[in-house]
């Protein structure tokens, strides 16, 4: 009897001992789900708190936290695809969709929200003065967007406290660079994240178990400068966000590709891959880069002469980023329009005093440089003029003069690919791009050979035209003048043996450089590593 009571008061005491066990494991559940709810509140999340519940798990007797937020991308096309996409446009219908508030002072209850409510915020201001800018009709452009993804705090590790967005490495670069600020760091492989400017900031941790966590830090607009239109705002444009990668963006109508010259490293590897096969240019800039660190003079043409047309017709935006760490050339000074448009008068009139033809192409070119000389003077000859006058929101009249001038450079070229397009017996093909590293494989000794002319006993430097400025950048001017000779029989080696055409291709393209770089305002600043464009390895935004 005595051990019957032994027995049952121990069984007793086990059951009691696995109750408690499972009271508490119960309650643990309990209280976990509790935490990860409160974690997904309103004063966390702001509006986007509407959107958490608790599912009751009937299989696991608890309740399984499921919350929302918003994955961060950019689009053309925001209802053509299989998943719902919300433009974070500043429209009041946008603002409503994605769960923003009017921006309002901070206070002590708004310190407390993720950063990637503020951080939508900021994204839906600065898109909606863009588009208030005459870009907002333009099919071509790229704007922040978000998707909604539903997700359980059961996954969420540990060391998470707060429902995490996501961005693509590749899309945080861009929208960083869209709301003004410039990468300190960019590493993200090591995790190392850093960016500032227009009062943001970006700043990173890593998250054992699941990866790089950004934290934005962005000015309410009611405690500094609201952001007043085109002075800090970017070309909307895919082909503008590649420059802050270090790429310029080719012309896919004129067989242009793209060209990496965010890096010394990369500006050498173009020229051996790409522009130069023999290596003779990339040893020459290689030689100029030993003694004149970062200087890399001739190969900057490439942005003017491969670019398209970026800024939108109608539009005040003209900046994007800058692509090269040296970006300065004689397709963008002063010294190389002045000089161009002097030559270019004389080599008419030589041949008109000799009785020989002028063709009706070169005429044009000059007689369209002659238009804009007579009608805005310094503003399209002077670049610091003309930056100066962009910056200060010109009207757009100017710069829809050079964005049709620069259209029918277009379709001349476009005409000469399709004219001599390779086909028939003994048929000739035109490469825009044949003619463009021509040009260049012999613009990135011009430096070299200005030296010589100018040291030479007698000088036999050239006429300044009034220019008070180094002796070396006009003559280098006159050189590309020269190089025409030497471009006709790169041509002719080519296969294309065509001398006046491709005399009338080289005016024609210099002026479409010319065009460009009047049409757009480069920002200094580092550049993203061009390996992460179009990556797609996610970063969280706590």
């Amino acid at each position: 009897m005595v051990n019957d009571t032994t027995v049952s008061t121990i069984a007793l005491a086990v059951a009691l001992v696995a109750l408690i066990t499972t009271i508490s494991q119960v309650l643990g559940q309990f209280l976990a789900t509790a935490d990860g709810y409160r974690r997904c509140q309103a004063s966390v999340m702001g509006g986007w708190a509407k959107m958490t519940h608790r599912h009751f798990r009937w299989s696991e007797m608890r309740f399984e936290t499921l919350y929302t937020t918003p994955r961060f991308g950019l689009s053309d096309n925001f209802f053509g695809v299989k998943e719902t996409r919300y433009p974070l446009n500043g429209s009041p219908l946008m603002m409503v969709k994605t769960h923003c508030e009017p921006y309002r002072n901070t206070s002590a209850s708004q310190t407390s929200l993720v950063s990637w409510v503020s951080f939508m915020q900021a994204l839906h201001l600065t898109s909606n003065t863009t588009l208030r800018c005459g870009v907002y009709f333009n099919e071509r452009i790229l704007l922040p967007d978000i998707t909604i993804e539903r997700r359980s705090w059961d996954f969420v590790p540990p060391e998470v406290v707060r429902p995490l967005a996501v961005v693509s490495i590749s899309n945080i670069a861009i929208l960083a660079r869209r709301l003004g600020m410039i990468w300190r760091q960019f590493e993200p492989l090591d995790g190392n994240l850093r960016a500032e400017g227009s009062g943001h900031t970006i700043t990173s941790v890593a998250v054992r178990s699941m990866g790089t966590v950004l934290t934005i830090g962005i000015q309410d607009p009611s405690n500094g400068d609201e952001v007043d239109g085109r002075d800090d705002l970017y070309i909307p444009l895919e082909a503008a966000d590649k420059m802050g990668f270090g790429i310029v963006p080719g012309a896919p109508a004129l067989g242009i590709p793209d060209h990496k010259l965010g890096t010394e490293e990369e500006i050498l590897a173009t020229l051996r891959n790409v522009v130069d096969p023999s290596h003779e240019a990339a040893n020459r800039i290689k030689g100029i880069l030993g003694a004149n660190p970062g200087w890399t003079p001739g190969i900057s043409d490439i942005i003017g002469l491969a670019c398209p047309m970026l800024r939108p017709r109608g539009s005040s935006l003209v900046r994007v980023p800058q692509p090269a760490g040296y970006a300065v050339g004689l397709t963008q000074q002063q010294e190389g329009f002045v000089v161009f448009r002097n030559r270019l008068k004389d080599l008419i009139a030589e041949r008109e005093a000799k009785n020989e033809p002028v063709s009706p192409q070169s005429r044009f070119i000059y007689n369209q440089y002659e238009e804009l000389h007579q009608h805005y003077g310094d503003q399209w000859e002077d670049q610091h003029v003309c930056n100066k006058m962009l910056s200060n929101q010109s009207t757009t009249d100017f710069l829809d003069v050079l964005n049709t001038k620069h259209a029918a450079t277009t379709e001349y070229f476009r005409g000469l690919i399709g004219q001599f397009n390779g086909r028939g017996e003994k048929a000739q093909e035109f490469k825009y791009t044949d003619l463009m590293y021509s040009h260049i494989r012999h613009a990135v000794n011009y430096f070299p050979e200005a030296l010589e002319r100018l040291n030479a006993s007698p000088p036999r430097g050239r006429d300044h035209y009034g220019m008070r400025v180094a002796g070396w950048i006009i003559e280098g001017a006159h050189i590309y003048f020269d190089n025409i000779p030497k471009i006709i029989n790169d041509m002719r080696d080519n296969g294309f043996d065509q001398p006046q055409i491709v005399e009338d291709a080289w005016l024609t393209m210099m002026f479409r450089a010319f065009l460009w770089h009047r049409s757009h305002f480069m920002v200094e600043g580092p550049r993203v590593p061009s390996a992460h464009w179009g990556s797609n390895l996610p970063v969280y935004i706590g």
